[in-house]
């Protein structure tokens, strides 16, 4: 699949590489870029193509001074701005062998990821909460800029710590337990748990993260924390509230008795 060809350069009267001759070729040459390989055969690159960028015939002629193979990406802007993947090694005096591959289609995908990237970055960078992300296998790798701010930590820095130094020691069982199982069955990941705040306090966050999934299976986990330490104050004294309420109505209740036996008593007397 991959097009062949071996050159030979041509030197100006200062010694200076100008051009290459096109010597051997192989089929894939006329299926990587179009030009028939009789068309080829026995001219320079400038002959055949019109313009030969210079920056590529100094990547040629780095070779052959040097003596050492190269590998790199060329963006051909008079071929359409087709992007070639290019390995070159010496072959003889003053002779180059070059193996090429159209990587056009490959090149636009990874713009596109970048492109999609970039989005998430915003929309998370914007998002009023700790958005991150995990490998495949379960390791944080991203967070934003509120997740530093909360922790109080230079970026980059949560990258390197474990879910052990960012939760309350008494929630690490049951976290570890339950992302376990996620990452293993690819299932949602949800759980309540307390995060050290970068003044030592821990407050209450609602967990959440999803599984990224494409045809070879899951890539990534994007997830996010919502601070709910308030809504966990507002239960628990909701729930004293109850306590207490409880035990007023039993005191109100046995009060109603005796007097309810008092009364009864007093009818008889």
């Amino acid at each position: 699949q991959e097009g062949f060809f071996i050159a030979e350069a041509v030197r100006d009267a200062d010694g200076r590489m100008v051009d290459f001759t096109f010597l051997e070729l192989n089929p894939a040459f006329e299926t990587q870029t179009g030009i028939p390989t009789a068309t080829a055969m026995g001219r320079t690159a400038r002959a055949v193509a019109g313009t030969v960028p210079e920056t590529l015939i100094q990547r040629y002629a780095d070779v052959l001074r040097t003596g050492a193979p190269t590998q790199f990406e060329f963006q051909d802007a008079d071929a359409g701005d087709r992007w070639f993947e290019l390995r070159a090694r010496p072959a003889g005096e003053d002779r180059f062998a070059v193996l090429f591959l159209d990587i056009t289609v490959r090149k636009a995908a990874e713009e596109a990821i970048r492109h999609s990237e970039s989005h998430f970055r915003l929309l998370a960078q914007s998002l009023p909460k700790h958005v991150w992300t995990a490998t495949a296998d379960g390791q944080l790798e991203w967070f934003n800029d509120r997740a530093y701010a909360y922790r109080g930590v230079p970026p980059g820095a949560l990258e390197r710590m474990s879910w052990a130094d960012l939760l309350h020691p008494d929630d690490l069982p049951a976290v570890m337990a339950a992302w376990t199982e996620a990452v293993a069955t690819g299932a949602p990941y949800q759980i309540e748990q307390r995060m050290q705040r970068h003044d030592g306090v821990f407050r209450w966050h609602l967990a959440r993260a999803l599984p990224v999934r494409e045809a070879d299976g899951i890539t990534r986990w994007v997830g996010a924390n919502a601070d709910i330490e308030d809504q966990k104050v507002a239960e628990a004294t909701l729930a004293d509230l109850a306590v207490t309420l409880e035990h007023r109505v039993e005191a109100r209740t046995a009060e109603l008795v005796r007097t309810q036996d008092a009364l009864r008593q007093s009818q008889k007397m």
